[in-house]
């Protein structure tokens, strides 16, 4: 079963505790054996101090299983509204950005990067959810298939969705009425079906990602597929509509737990 955001930012968090106290044991058991051999040459040293008195220096490190504010941002973002409704229509679809492998210098020594052999592993799947005339929401997740669970969070109940002819989302078929349509034979099914929003939204995310970005880290790909919904929302706004939105919204919010502190690369926000 997939798992919601907020699990799986959870997961991630009690796995690499769980990393942290293996590594913390093993040090332990090291800086016991270095305290035998330094407790040893202290006593053939000198036969007045006692090395089992000598009090402990207190150091202080804490540890911080989330940034700062983080466990706040990812509650409020599952608890953003739901999209669609009795009588709606949200758009699923799913694109992979990042992974970018740059090829050899000479044609001889180049490897076909389609292959997975070939991948080096930080490709990602951009999932959008899309109502027609509503807002657009996005998730990063491993993989189409992985997203079921955001998107039954997403998306409420009653509401039609359309999908394209991927495995990925046949289990909403239990809960949702279903459009699907096959793209390796038609645009549009005969019933309707019909992703073009999702696609034209994926399809400007691209262009930004070519022409204005030109490379989208995948430990920062979340923010720019929702800075890409945040534009798609609103590319038919004035401008003053669109910089009151910002204004508002920056206002409104504390600083960012991811770039708060980014020019200074691998430090934490504090």
């Amino acid at each position: 079963m997939a798992q919601s955001p907020l699990v799986s930012a959870l997961v991630n968090i009690r796995a690499e505790l769980a990393g942290e106290l293996a590594v913390a044991e093993k040090k332990q058991a090291q800086l016991r054996a270095d305290l035998l051999h330094i407790d040893a040459v202290i006593r053939l040293m000198s036969e007045v101090i006692d090395p089992t008195a000598i009090p402990a220096k207190r150091i202080c490190k804490s540890h911080q299983g989330f940034k700062a504010g983080e466990g706040r941002r990812l509650a409020a973002e599952v608890k953003e509204p739901r999209l669609g409704g009795e009588g709606k229509v949200v758009e699923v679809d799913g694109a992979y950005f990042g992974g970018h492998i740059r090829p050899e210098n000479k044609k001889e020594d180049r490897k076909d990067r389609r292959l997975s052999e070939n991948q080096n592993g930080k490709k990602q799947c951009v999932v959008t959810v899309r109502e027609r005339d509503g807002r657009t929401v996005t998730g990063v997740f491993a993989s189409e298939e992985a997203a079921t669970g955001f998107i039954k969070e997403r998306v409420a109940k009653g509401t039609a969705i359309h999908a394209d002819e991927s495995n990925a989302y046949n289990a909403l078929h239990a809960k949702y009425r279903m459009f699907r349509v096959n793209h390796s034979v038609e645009y549009r099914g005969e019933d309707g079906a019909c992703t073009n929003g999702a696609e034209s939204f994926f399809a400007r995310m691209r262009r930004g990602e070519i022409g204005h970005h030109h490379r989208i880290s995948d430990k920062y790909l979340r923010r720019y597929a929702q800075e890409a919904a945040f534009r798609e929302d609103r590319r038919r706004n004035s401008n003053g509509e669109q910089f009151k939105a910002v204004v508002s919204l920056v206002a409104a919010n504390a600083p960012s737990v991811d770039f708060c502190g980014y020019w200074q690369r691998n430090r934490r926000a504090a």
